[in-house]
């Protein structure tokens, strides 16, 4: 059945015979890349389980620009912690706004789209917001794809590279959030939004948090590390104070204006703690081409849908709740495309308006 089409995919839905074992699907689905020669990816349409979802990737399809989105009703009409975050693949502009969601998990393999996506993250902030108004706090252990963004006066320090100044920073943040809840007991206010809309205080600027590489940062050893009596390197202290420090501030941070983003290329409850990701409502899921699909298990994997992501920006959004992260809604979308030339360009203009004065 033809479900939509659009400049990006166009989308069909099989309806299995009741008690029809998905594994079936498996060699059917061979058969249909055979014969079309087409990408496409397989979805268990949401909450029916005997109905397969085939979105077939257009070969001519076009990129989705940043700049496409941005001019878009929906994000010049949004708040002003949205992101222009690429096209659903039935054609909406797909926004997100870190006011409704605090906090957002990514992941992927490396090349799938997430450093691109970080940039579609820091742009569209940049854009609707003035440095009085948003801080941004940069973690980038690969020290290149975040150094960019350094100067803008939205900055709130040089993007960090180390873990130990990782740690540091991430004190400061918390000791922030401390201090705001300290000023609203004191006004008798609740929330960022409420104690800015008070006389005579000085107005706070939100804060977006973006830690790029988190799984490198929490278990690869830095060069100039110290090293323990026995000639080991011994990080396991500053990585134990990152995760708390993390956990602290993604479930204290809302009401005080304080956002976190976390990139990663794994995501399992050994390598990022139950903790912190019980405090991530939104995952934005990226392929991942460590994990292959099991045909013994093909019924998980279609719901494990990042295995069967093409790559190059094509991602799911998933919305989630409550302790178990039950999935409460998904989208399927192409992700916006930014150069790493036009980050440039945006990141010239912005300190030569600044530098020049601004009306």
């Amino acid at each position: 059945t033809f479900i939509s089409s659009s400049q990006l995919s166009v989308v069909f839905e099989i309806e299995l015979e009741m008690g029809t074992s998905l594994r079936v699907f498996t060699t059917m689905a061979k058969d249909i890349r055979f014969y079309t020669g087409m990408e496409f990816n397989v979805f268990l349409a949401d909450g029916k389980q005997n109905k397969v979802r085939i979105v077939f990737e257009r070969i001519d399809r076009n990129p989705v620009s940043l700049k496409e989105i941005i001019e878009t009703p929906e994000f010049q009409n949004s708040a002003p912690l949205a992101i222009a975050a690429g096209r659903k693949k039935t054609g909406e502009p797909l926004i997100i706004d870190l006011d409704d969601v605090p906090n957002l998990f990514i992941y992927g393999s490396t090349g799938a789209g997430k450093s691109v996506f970080i940039d579609d993250i820091i742009l569209s902030l940049l854009f609707k917001n003035e440095p009085e108004d948003l801080r941004l706090v940069l973690v980038d252990v690969k020290g290149v794809d975040l150094r960019f963004y350094n100067g803008i006066p939205h900055m709130h320090c040089p993007a960090i590279g180390e873990r130990a100044e990782a740690v540091k920073v991430l004190a400061d943040v918390l000791g922030e959030i401390e201090r705001r809840n300290s000023l609203f007991v004191q006004h008798k206010v609740r929330s960022l939004e409420s104690y800015n809309a008070l006389p005579d205080v000085e107005k706070l600027p939100k804060i977006v948090f973006i830690i790029d590489e988190y799984y490198s940062l929490t278990t690869i050893p830095f060069s100039g590390e110290v090293l323990s009596d026995d000639g080991s390197i011994d990080y396991r202290d500053e990585i134990k104070d990152i995760e708390m420090l993390v956990a602290s501030i993604a479930s204290r941070g809302r009401a005080c204006g304080v956002r976190m983003v976390i990139a990663t290329q794994v995501l399992s409850r050994a390598d990022v703690g139950a903790e912190i990701q019980a405090n991530f409502h939104m995952y934005v899921r990226f392929s991942a081409y460590g994990h292959p699909v099991n045909p013994k298990s093909y019924k998980k994997d279609l719901k494990n849908t990042h295995h069967k992501l093409l790559g190059s920006g094509d991602m799911l959004v998933e919305r989630v709740m409550g302790m178990k992260n039950e999935k409460i809604s998904t989208a399927h979308a192409q992700a916006c495309y930014v150069d790493p030339g036009d980050v440039e360009n945006v990141v010239r203009n912005i300190n030569s308006l600044f530098r020049d004065g601004k009306d």
